[in-house]
């Protein structure tokens, strides 16, 4: 199953491939894109990179060589996390290859979303794709997943500042997007917190609150209105950085663990 972060990126590649999926069988070259394109979104990715493979090869020159080593990477990406090295070595080739506009926004973002996953040292790296696929990619996704990142990033490196820049205008331009919704939720946070859970039940989330001070993490709650259903949401601990939060939560997943980060607004503990 895609990511959602994948989805966005997987579900242009009828449209960055040469006059669009329906029409490429007209030609050896973009009979093979055409292919691998349709084995990539069946889930075939071993077929879907040897297809790749032998066009890279018999095509050493063209702009359409950016759109192969794009679609070869995010079959990497979906073989799991053993592959992330052949995953950025085809992104980057597809950067470097000359590919302009869309498709190399694409692969930019797909760099940025590889870094970004990889933990907090990559960071900077995540930031710079995410900038640079900005400046490539339209007001359509994914740069509402661009935005979200990029304010993600500066929220970790402890710039609240500029982090609301990135997810104000994400909320602004997208505003039925998933990420759009995340972005409210960010914007005007100052800290981070030990999210245990979100409980529909207030009795529930009452239990875990007494079960964690009991066990010595000062926890309380925040409401939270998901779609005209209420939720609670139950956290603990406050740190100014993301690596104090990675160092806590690496305790608290002992006792809970479900336990995620969360950036939050203010003071919570009443």
């Amino acid at each position: 199953m895609h990511s959602p972060t994948l989805f966005v990126l997987s579900a242009t590649i009828c449209w960055l491939l040469p006059m669009g999926c329906q029409q490429l069988t007209g030609s050896k070259t973009s009979g093979s894109l055409a292919t691998a394109s349709r084995q990539y979104e069946q889930g075939q990715y071993g077929s879907a990179i040897k297809a790749l493979s032998d066009f890279l090869r018999r095509e050493p020159k063209g702009s359409a060589r950016c759109e192969a080593h794009y679609l070869r990477g995010l079959c990497y990406r979906n073989q799991g996390r053993h592959q992330t090295v052949m995953a950025i070595r085809d992104f980057e080739a597809a950067v470097a290859g000359g590919c302009r506009g869309r498709v190399v926004g694409l692969a930019h973002t797909a760099l940025g979303h590889t870094y970004f996953e990889g933990g907090e040292k990559p960071i900077q790296k995540a930031l710079h794709h995410y900038q640079q696929a900005l400046a490539a990619l339209d007001q359509s996704p994914p740069q509402d997943a661009v935005l979200y990142r990029l304010g993600v990033c500066f929220q970790r490196r402890g710039d609240w500042a500029k982090a609301d820049e990135y997810l104000r205008r994400c909320s602004q331009d997208f505003g039925k997007s998933e990420f759009a919704e995340k972005s409210q939720r960010r914007m005007g946070a100052r800290n981070f917190r030990l999210q245990v859970g979100a409980y529909a039940n207030l009795t529930h989330a009452r239990k875990k609150i007494g079960q964690l001070n009991r066990s010595g993490w000062r926890s309380d709650m925040s409401r939270y209105n998901q779609g005209g259903k209420m939720l609670y949401m139950v956290r603990t601990g406050q740190y100014q950085s993301y690596a104090a939060a990675r160092q806590n939560l690496q305790r608290l997943v002992r006792l809970e663990r479900q336990a995620y980060i969360v950036a939050a607004q203010g003071q919570r503990f009443r």
